[in-house]
C-alpha cells in the first residue's frame, strides 16, 4: 500500500503515508491483530472521499485495502483458534483406543509384524506429540510475527524484511 501511494500527487501521498504510519504504529503498540479499527477505517475513508475516484491509483489502493482487510479478518480468526479441554480429552481417548488396538493385536512371533507394531505405536505417539506442539507453536509464531512490522516502522517504510 505504501508503494501504491507513490502514484498519488505529493499532498495525497504524504497524507496517505501519515495514515499508514499511524495505523502501523498503533497496531505495533497494541500487538493485537484486530486492533486499531478506527485508524484502518480512516484510511479507507480517505480513499473513498478522494476527488479522483476514477483514477487507477485510487482503485488500486482500494483493492489493496480490501484485500488487506480480508487478510486481517482471516488472521484474527486463526489467532483466536484454540484447542479446548474437551477436544484434548477426545484426542486422548482416540489415541488410547488406537494404541490399544495395535498393542492387543495378536501377531505371533513374526519379527516383521513386531516391527510394524512398533512403527504404528511410534507413529501414533508422534502424532499426539505433534498435536501438542502445534498449540504452543502458534503462540511462538504470534510473538515473532510482529518483528517485521517493527522493522518496517523503524525504517519509515523503506525496508521490508
Amino acid at each position: 500500500m505504501a508503494l501504491s501511494s507513490n502514484l498519488f500527487n505529493d499532498v495525497d501521498h504524504k497524507k496517505t503515508m501519515q495514515l499508514l504510519t499511524s495505523y502501523a504504529e498503533k497496531v505495533y503498540k497494541n500487538k493485537r491483530i484486530g486492533a486499531c479499527e478506527h485508524e484502518y477505517e480512516e484510511l479507507i475513508r480517505s480513499m473513498i472521499t478522494r476527488e479522483d475516484q476514477s483514477s487507477e491509483a485510487t482503485k488500486k489502493m482500494l483493492d489493496q485495502l480490501i484485500a488487506n482487510q480480508t487478510n486481517r479478518s482471516n488472521l484474527a480468526l486463526q489467532m483466536a483458534n484454540k484447542v479446548f479441554s474437551n477436544e484434548w480429552w477426545i484426542i486422548l481417548v482416540l489415541f488410547s483406543i488406537s494404541i490399544s488396538f495395535v498393542l492387543l493385536l495378536e501377531i505371533g512371533s513374526s519379527p516383521f509384524l513386531n516391527i510394524v507394531r512398533a512403527l504404528l505405536c511410534t507413529g501414533l505417539s508422534m502424532l499426539l506429540l505433534i498435536l501438542i506442539k502445534l498449540t504452543t507453536l502458534t503462540h511462538k509464531k504470534a510473538k515473532l510475527m510482529w518483528q517485521p512490522l517493527g522493522k518496517l516502522i523503524d525504517s519509515k517504510f523503506y525496508r521490508i524484511d
